[in-house]
């Protein structure tokens, strides 16, 4: 107990060595659909024998373009692209790939592509038949093209009308109202104490890109980090009033000529009614802010948008929210040429 294991193993194993180790038995069919077969290997050898055989021998990994192959003590990898170009694909037909001997070099430090051409070569058919095998192909390098694909999968496709309840938090990018580039109104129904409060309202992204909606030294703010280039930054004339409120953030987009551009709009904000401040957000996103940051209701999880309330994240809002509510227009004004 307590030991390392130095086993090669996947995250995929760690399901079916629960299931071991509980004696359950994975099912075939889940509400009368059939289930794909677990991939993961049980790791439960190795508990009591630190020197047994590893039984994970094979292993594929692919994401956005870049692939990589485990076996028998080796890897082949290719490295595919760079994470800031997120429009377009460069194709996969010279791609360079890389060799390690990770039985003895752990690290991956010495590629040995050109000393050992044929064991790389070799792996790379074992990738290819791992990915036939999992369903991998057809490769797919684009990124941005991929998550704005009317054809994909969504939970909201369709909706132009969201409600959030308070405490929301770790909503996926994906399955959050889809606001890049089209005209939409956040509402928030808050109650303010006398005292005053603060925190955040709702926010999306993080410190790559983003919104948040928020309170601060008793004003409304909106700020829009368009990718660390710029956080442009809308705050109300007055400060706000105790008791029910409703503070209202509308975004109005400007007609854009062609996808891909980053064209702005314009912001208002509102209490109860009132426009109490106004401003230009010459730039926004027109795909998603991240791959991997949230919607959250009432708090700024993650890496946070604003780096005014850095230092006090995730900045929960002390007052009390009783609803959100994200309305979009269905369609992107875009003009053709």
């Amino acid at each position: 107990m307590g030991a390392v294991r130095t086993q090669f193993h996947h995250v995929i194993d760690v399901v079916p060595t629960i299931y071991q180790a509980a004696g359950v038995t994975a099912p075939t069919h889940v509400d009368g659909f059939a289930q794909m077969p677990i991939a993961g290997v049980d790791m439960s050898y190795t508990f009591d024998d630190g020197s047994a055989q590893g039984q994970r021998t094979t292993q594929y990994f692919e994401t956005g373009g870049h692939r990589a192959i485990y076996h028998d003590g080796w890897v082949a990898a290719s490295f595919h692209g760079v994470p800031w170009e997120l429009t377009g694909s460069i194709g996969f037909e010279n791609n360079t790939w890389e060799l390690y001997h990770v039985e003895d070099d752990f690290s991956q430090a010495v590629d040995l592509a050109t000393k050992h051409p044929q064991k790389l070569e070799e792996l790379k058919k074992v990738f290819a038949a791992e990915a036939e095998k999992f369903g991998v192909y057809p490769l797919d390098d684009r990124f941005v093209e991929r998550a704005v694909n009317p054809e994909r999968p969504s939970v909201i496709k369709g909706r132009t009308h969201f409600r959030y309840a308070p405490g929301t938090t770790r909503i996926p990018e994906g399955s959050a109202p889809p606001i890049y580039q089209r005209s939409h109104k956040i509402t928030a129904n808050i109650t303010i104490p006398k005292q005053g409060c603060e925190g955040v309202i709702t926010a999306t992204g993080g410190t790559t890109a983003g919104y948040s909606l928020f309170v601060m030294d008793g004003r409304l703010h909106y700020h829009y980090n368009f990718f660390g280039q710029q956080v442009y930054k809308v705050v109300s004339r007055e400060t706000l009033p105790s008791g029910d409120v409703e503070v209202v953030m509308e975004y109005e987009q400007k007609p854009f000529q062609q996808f891909g551009e980053t064209t702005g709009g314009t912001v208002r904000l509102l209490v109860n009614d009132k426009v109490v401040g106004q401003g230009e957000i010459p730039n926004v996103a027109f795909g998603r802010f991240s791959a991997t940051e949230t919607l959250d209701i009432g708090t700024d999880l993650g890496a946070v948008v604003s780096h005014d309330y850095h230092d006090q994240a995730p900045f929960a809002f002390t007052g009390e929210i009783k609803e959100v509510a994200i309305d979009i227009s269905p369609n992107q004004p875009l003009m053709k040429k």
